[in-house]
């Protein structure tokens, strides 16, 4: 029987990537989430997660321009 690999190999730019869109994902998700909340506290709760997930999106994109081999 073939031994199928169970990883697949990223680079660290790619890994970047992806990590930003998580946190893009997320962002989307606690605006989202927030719309439709109606108690005031858990809405701005969910708005300061948004915020947060902004943060780390842009952490990765600097992270990610600054790898040795970033294209630009």
């Amino acid at each position: 029987m073939e031994e199928i690999p169970m990883s697949i190999p990223f680079n660290a730019d790619e890994i970047f990537e992806m990590a930003e869109q998580i946190e893009r994902n997320g962002a989307r998700f606690y605006r989202r989430a927030a719309e439709g909340t109606a108690e005031q506290g858990n809405r701005q709760l969910l708005l300061d997660l948004a915020v947060m997930e902004d943060e780390h999106e842009s952490t990765f994109a600097s992270m990610r321009a600054n790898l040795p081999d970033a294209k630009q």
